[in-house]
């Protein structure tokens, strides 16, 4: 997808499409931002909101699985605005240990469906 739009290609763990609905919630506020994961890696995983990012931003990203409520923390490595209404979020675990439980339930709920 980045190099479709002239950005060079870093990843180094390969990427799984999806379209899995989420919940992001920001440090410091009480409500969540509903989003959709675009694709995932061991590493990370995109994000498309409604609203900006920001780089450097921490966040929690939960989702509701076949496994029950998973979440983890990720930071904002960068953004892309589609739209006015369409923003990407490029988005790193912050934790391995965060990460496995959560990769674990996403690819449950997406195998077969991408």
């Amino acid at each position: 997808m980045l190099a479709d739009g002239g950005f060079i290609e870093r990843r180094k763990d390969e990427r799984i499409s999806t379209r899995y609905p989420a919940d992001v919630l920001k440090q410091g506020k009480d409500q969540s931002l509903a989003a959709t994961i675009i694709d995932y890696s061991e590493g990370g995983l995109c994000l498309e909101t409604p609203e900006a990012q920001h780089i450097g931003e921490k966040i929690r990203i939960v989702i509701n699985s076949n496994l029950g409520k998973q979440g983890a923390m990720l930071r904002v490595r960068w953004t892309i605005r589609r739209s006015e209404d369409v923003q990407l979020a490029g988005c790193e675990f912050l934790s391995m240990r965060d990460s496995a439980g959560f990769l674990n339930a996403l690819g449950n709920n997406t195998s077969g469906n991408e």
